[in-house]
């Protein structure tokens, strides 16, 4: 039921008359085959050759590996995807509501916000960076699981759910959106230190996605995970501009795929803050262990009617 399968560089046929009458382009030109989202960010991003690491933060968010050995946590898979490259793989961490927990936060509590945001001409996402800009690090031992339609790694538990924990008198609005960027970061680092497990090492991280051009989630990011982050330029276009050097090599324009990192700018490099990385280091064992204590309730809530 499935065709046959090729290296995603392959030039697979090319472009038909009937396309050609449907979309524009020109009878004959080649099609390459390409490949998925994720495999088209890992190339996007520059982090094609082996041991470079990208992140996305969209409305999911993951963390994928260049690697050109197979490994996996038998217990905790990860996503194991084929890369670009077909001498190697691509072993990702995929958390289910990354940017989704933003985007949540956002439309259900930040109305006032949103509306201001047209009046100033700015993305409501840039007004909600700059209330959680205004909370010191740790949104005073508030913490949010990010959750919300389960999760996938590095534990697939797809009865958890979202939660607030440490809720006092003193919290406001903009405690709350930096819980939900922090929690997302802590998730994040799990996944990093599950990769690291496997005695995957990476020490810099390529950042592509929405989440990427905010400023202070990507500083709360660098600190919780205590990497740097090659923020590239760019970033919502990571995985078409992957798809388009994927027919470039495709094509013999350039020789491969490692070569294709060093065409892809970093705008900037975000590096953590030493005072802030030691700060979210105990925060983030309470994170791991809400996981811990929540995950009963989550499965016998599951079950009631």
């Amino acid at each position: 039921m499935l065709p046959d399968p090729h290296p995603c560089t392959s030039i697979i046929g090319e472009v038909t008359h009937d396309a050609a009458k449907q979309t524009g382009l020109l009878q004959g030109t080649p099609v390459v085959i390409c490949a998925g989202d994720v495999a088209a960010a890992q190339v996007g991003s520059g982090a094609s050759s082996q041991g470079k690491a990208h992140m996305s933060i969209g409305t999911a968010a993951w963390i994928g590996l260049s690697s050109d050995v197979f490994k996996n946590n038998p217990q905790n898979p990860f996503w194991i995807l084929n890369h670009i490259d077909p001498d190697k793989w691509i072993i990702a961490g995929e958390m289910e509501t990354g940017g989704g927990s933003l985007m949540w936060f956002k439309e259900t509590f930040c109305q006032l916000e949103s509306e201001n945001a047209k009046i100033v001409g700015k993305s409501p996402y840039s007004l909600i960076g700059e209330l959680a800009s205004k909370i010191e690090p740790g949104a005073n031992r508030l913490l949010f699981t990010p959750w919300l339609s389960g999760e996938r790694a590095p534990v697939l538990d797809h009865y958890a759910r979202g939660a607030w924990v440490g809720i006092s008198l003193s919290h406001n609005k903009g405690h709350f959106a930096r819980a939900v960027m922090e929690g997302v970061a802590f998730q994040l680092r799990w996944i990093c230190e599950a990769l690291e497990q496997q005695n995957l090492i990476f020490d810099s991280v390529n950042s592509v996605g929405g989440g990427s051009t905010s400023p202070i989630w990507t500083q709360i990011i660098s600190d919780v995970i205590n990497k740097d982050l090659h923020i590239v330029k760019n970033p919502l276009e990571a995985g078409a501009i992957g798809t388009a050097l994927t027919v470039a090599v495709g094509l013999g324009v350039y020789h491969d795929m490692d070569y294709v990192d060093q065409l892809i700018e970093i705008d900037h490099i975000v590096t953590p803050n030493t005072n802030n990385t030691k700060r979210y280091r105990d925060l983030y064992q309470e994170y791991r262990q809400i996981y811990e204590s929540l995950k009963p309730i989550y499965h016998r809530l599951h079950k009631l009617d």
